[in-house]
């Protein structure tokens, strides 16, 4: 995987100086101006997004920081350009499962589903995080080739060991509302993961795994309260100790 960093940014959630401590290379995409891409991506939408990762030469190989979980969609997206056998993991409180009220357009709530259907190389998906009431509202089909692990750290990296995760090459994809709110404000209802479980599985994940590209979203979304400002520090905080981990030799 290439160690650039590209952030997408859709909300402002971002500057073009954020991360600047970690890479002075990294890629700021401004995508704010873009329809029909909140929460929905349209197909319009979607093309245009493809046209403008590739004119930037943003690749799926890399680390993509993607503003809030409005925008989680993007996995979909860039998992759709790997052309070879992999393996999914990804961190989430929602499973992102579930066929979006416009069929089979792709959205932030189903682009898991969308890229099962779309991409063969992707051979199996483990979830880790999901709210145990969600997942059972996947209908069964759609759970074929995924695997639901949930607990502590050791409890994770149990599971992905024994279930073969690290088989095939790893596209990881983290959505911060797995976390418990007391570390983060993110615009989604949040899960009760403590920090050090994230990271901590993150960081075994990056250094014991042919690791293709890592996906973060899920900071907060702008709603003129005038806390957003804090939020949006802690949430760059946390994005911090996440490549910090990402980015270990």
């Amino acid at each position: 995987m290439e160690k650039n960093i590209s952030i997408l940014n859709f909300t402002n959630l971002y500057k073009s100086d954020d991360f600047l401590e970690i890479t002075k290379n990294h890629r700021f995409l401004d995508l704010s101006g873009l329809n029909g891409t909140n929460c929905i991506c349209d197909d319009i939408a979607k093309e245009n997004i493809k046209n403008l990762i590739t004119e930037n030469n943003i690749k799926a190989d890399s680390i993509h920081i993607i503003d809030n979980g409005n925008y989680h969609y993007m996995s979909a997206i860039f998992g759709s350009l790997i052309d070879f056998p992999f393996n999914l993991i990804y961190f989430d409180n929602h499973p992102d499962m579930k066929e979006s009220f416009f069929g089979s357009v792709l959205s932030c709530g189903s682009w898991v589903k969308n890229l099962k259907s779309e991409n063969k190389n992707l051979r199996n998906v483990f979830a880790i995080g999901i709210n145990e009431t969600l997942y059972e509202e996947i209908d069964d089909a759609d759970k074929e080739n995924v695997t639901r692990i949930y607990g502590d750290y050791e409890d994770i990296i149990e599971e992905l060991r024994m279930c073969g995760a690290f088989n095939y090459p790893i596209y990881l994809s983290i959505d911060k509302d797995v976390l418990d709110k007391k570390y983060i404000d993110t615009n989604w209802d949040q899960g009760c993961m403590d920090d050090s479980t994230l990271l901590d599985s993150v960081r075994f994940i990056s250094s014991n795994s042919n690791l293709i590209g890592v996906d973060i979203c899920g900071g907060p979304l702008d709603d003129g309260i005038s806390l957003f400002e804090d939020s949006q520090k802690q949430n760059k905080a946390f994005d911090l100790k996440l490549l910090e981990r990402i980015l270990i030799e």
